[in-house]
């Protein structure tokens, strides 16, 4: 995109992409009016079972959001294995060794503020890097690589 002159639009393309992949993964679980929709449009929509391990890892960051439950003592621990496992569950969340989504996992096990740092380092930093890559051919093009492994 930035041998072209829409270099300035790759942040958005970027931040779109980010938030599609968001609201649809996270968002079923999280935003009611999204989880309404999946329902009435996609009624088994369960992402293989991963929408009750997300819905019970973001119940378990609401009562820790700023420390969250220290690294690798969360998953796999007495904390879940002494947990109750209620009859209509899909899965046994007690044997479950992660989250199946990094950013949730990150959020649970270090809170909301090491969340931001990751989401700061992971996607804000190298689209602000790949925005001052000096307008050369070879660094546009190296620039473009990195940005579509990213993407």
């Amino acid at each position: 995109p930035s041998r072209m002159p829409i270099r300035l639009g790759t942040p958005i393309l970027f931040a779109l992409a980010i938030i599609a992949t968001a609201v649809g993964t996270l968002g079923i679980v999280f935003i009611p009016p999204v989880k309404h929709l999946a329902a009435v449009y996609f009624p088994d929509l369960t992402y293989t079972g991963r929408t009750t391990l997300w819905e019970f890892a973001g119940g378990m960051l609401a009562k820790k959001p700023w420390t969250g439950y220290g690294y690798e003592s969360f998953w796999g621990t007495p904390l879940l294995l002494n947990q109750d496992q209620p009859f209509d569950r899909p899965w046994d969340i007690r044997t479950i060794v992660h989250g199946h989504d990094g950013y949730l996992d990150i959020a649970v096990l270090m809170g909301i503020p090491a969340l931001c740092l990751a989401v700061y380092t992971f996607l804000i930093a190298p689209l602000r890097d790949y925005m001052r890559i000096p307008l050369r051919k070879e660094n546009i093009y190296l620039g473009d690589f990195f940005m579509m492994v990213l993407l």
